[in-house]
């Protein structure tokens, strides 16, 4: 007898994906961070005890990235029928993939998600050298998800907080993504005319 699992709030469950992916996608690893993907079993209501409803913005069976951090990392595995899942808040879903093929035209950056094209003076870089000034990088908005609420505009230049943001590599182009709250400003041409020689 299976089991019905019924997630409250904005929580989301999750197993590990077992079909082959068409494409290279490699997510940042550290001993404190863990990037993984995950087919989506079940979702919350998105409601909450004071009445407040938010959108839900994964649906069971979506293939999405997630990000998990420090005890989180344990703490967010459970058995359901004896198959290990992992229920988190949906803030932690950072991108869905439309489809088992990746490209950047199946992939949906989620939630207050950004997803960054980082460039220096000569132009888009793969890796960046440990030698480059931090300050010669510029990052450009790529995608953002529906929750942002910024005033940025895709292919505008932003200021993020260069310590909070994580590359991502896909099919052998680097990308970084962060959190909108780590977004410190945006370049914009100025509309004041320029000063008159004397």
């Amino acid at each position: 007898m299976s089991s019905t699992l019924k997630l409250l709030g904005e929580n989301i469950a999750v197993i590990m994906v077992e079909e082959q992916m068409e494409g290279e996608l490699i997510l940042p690893q550290s001993k404190f961070v863990r990037n993984e993907l995950g087919r989506v079993i079940a979702v919350g209501d998105g409601e909450y005890r004071t009445g407040e409803r938010k959108t839900m913005w994964v649906h069971p069976f979506d293939i999405i990235m997630y990000q998990l951090g420090g005890p989180q990392i344990n703490n967010a595995v459970y058995k359901l029928d004896d198959q290990p899942i992992r229920i988190f808040h949906q803030g932690d879903a950072i991108a869905k993939l439309k489809t088992s093929k990746i490209t950047m035209e199946n992939i949906q950056i989620l939630g207050n998600w950004v997803l960054l094209r980082v460039e220096t003076q000569k132009g888009t870089i793969i890796i960046p050298e440990q030698h480059q000034l931090p300050e010669n990088f510029k990052f450009f908005l790529e995608q953002k998800g529906d929750g942002v609420t910024l005033d940025i505009a895709i292919g505008e230049e932003v200021l993020p907080e260069r310590g909070r943001c994580a590359p991502i590599d896909i099919n052998g182009k680097t990308f970084v993504y962060t959190h909108q709250d780590f977004i410190r400003g945006v370049v914009r041409p100025s509309l004041l005319p320029s000063p008159i020689a004397p």
